[in-house]
């Protein structure tokens, strides 16, 4: 049992971080799939499904399971990403007061549940199923699979599962994280974070800001740069 460990509003972490871009002039442009992506006189374009068209002297692919698509279409190297698929459901656990439970799962990490929203529970089978870059949609097997690991586990009653849902989680090749110089200049890797995206991202963002600004990083992320170098996988694959 950790008793010292924390539970994370995502939610309220993201949403601070985009009021933090807003803040210093940047802009969440959705609705604008990439189309061409191009570098002319030591700038990348980039032109949007909307028509749009952005331009910097930097590019930072941080697609997520589309990071390798987003890189072939600038004709960057990949980096070998395989998304995988991770599924979860939301039950009432009736007359169980779960509000103060901690997150519980077994050794083989093959399923897990916590509390959510005080009065319910999520569950997951931990799955990792090879996908495609998609808008993923849960399969009713891994729920059904979720739900019976727990239910051996735990005396929790299920009457009905109030919502279900699927997310992509991508790992690259060696499951390490991959910040850093792609193989043109100006272009940036942030991408393999798996299902630690939003707990490494403090961290993964200042070693990559100043990756980007050609500087020093910080003494505590300093030793994780060649950890993290997406070159790495250029010279695995030489």
């Amino acid at each position: 049992i950790e008793t010292d460990c924390f539970d994370l509003d995502v939610a309220a972490i993201h949403q601070g971080f985009l009021r933090r871009v807003r803040g210093l002039g940047g802009v969440l442009a959705l609705r604008h799939r990439a189309g061409r992506i191009w570098r002319e006189a030591g700038h990348w374009h980039a032109e949007a499904s909307t028509g749009a068209t952005f331009r910097a002297p930097v590019l930072v692919d941080a697609a997520g399971a589309w990071g390798d698509e987003v890189a072939a279409l600038a004709g960057v190297r990949t980096l070998g990403l395989q998304p995988k698929r991770r599924t979860a459901c939301i039950i009432d656990p009736g007359d169980h007061d779960c509000a103060g439970w901690p997150l519980v799962g077994d050794v083989d990490h093959s399923w897990y549940v916590r509390p959510e929203a005080r009065r319910k529970l999520m569950v997951s089978p931990a799955d990792e199923t090879d996908s495609a870059p998609l808008d993923a949609q849960p399969d009713e097997i891994d729920v059904a699979v979720a739900i019976d690991r727990m239910q051996q586990a735990l005396d929790i009653p299920v009457g009905r599962i109030e919502h279900k849902w699927a997310g992509l989680r991508s790992f690259t090749p060696d499951r390490g994280l991959a910040i850093g110089a792609g193989s043109e200049p100006g272009f940036f890797f942030m991408l393999g974070q798996g299902g630690y995206g939003i707990q490494t991202a403090p961290a993964a963002g200042r070693l990559l800001a100043s990756l980007v600004a050609g500087e020093a990083p910080d003494a505590d992320v300093a030793a994780a740069v060649p950890l993290c170098d997406p070159r790495r996988f250029e010279r695995s694959a030489a």
